[in-house]
């Protein structure tokens, strides 16, 4: 898993940030892995969503049967707390 979400690094359009790790704080309800991407706009997200690399993960999580949750939402003035 790890090594295709790295392939994407420099390679997908407007992929501002990736970042990929396994829980450990035991407070995942069973989910192991998370995936963060951001991207420079929607226009770049929404490419990404059919990108042939996505395309090939996502077949790859689908054939493997693996559990997806998805959240989609603006980072922003509005959203941040914290900027370091």
């Amino acid at each position: 898993m790890r090594r295709q979400i790295s392939s994407w690094a420099g390679v997908i359009p407007g992929l501002r940030r990736l970042r990929f790790g396994a829980d450990t704080g035991g407070r995942a309800m069973g989910y192991q892995f998370a995936l963060l991407t951001e991207f420079d706009d929607q226009a770049a997200m929404d490419a990404y969503v059919t990108h042939p690399l996505h395309a090939a993960f996502l077949s790859w999580v689908v054939d493997h049967q693996f559990e997806v949750l998805r959240f989609d939402y603006p980072l922003d003035e509005a959203t941040s707390l914290l900027e370091s």
